[in-house]
């Protein structure tokens, strides 16, 4: 199993300083609040036993990196019937 995406090629599996990274630079041009750490454990925690999470790291509904949408205040789960 390749760890690039099927639809780019990029690089999925990505190490907790690059998901780091890419959250700074979303925030930078895209700033808002940050969920509350429960919050965004929990919502990680519903998003690793969903069927719809590709790579271990993306979102089948949206493509979106689950680690960063779970941080982001604003945000709500994609599935059709969110789960969060």
């Amino acid at each position: 199993m390749s760890a690039g995406c099927p639809g780019c090629g990029a690089q999925v599996r990505l190490p907790a300083r690059e998901v780091e990274r890419l959250l700074q630079q979303y925030l930078a041009t895209h700033p808002g609040p940050l969920a509350a750490p429960l919050v965004a454990q929990s919502r990680l925690a519903i998003c690793a036993a969903c069927e719809q999470r590709l790579y271990g790291t993306t979102c089948r509904h949206c493509g979106c990196l689950v680690e960063i949408r779970a941080r982001l205040q604003d945000q709500r789960c994609p599935a059709p019937q969110p789960r969060w």
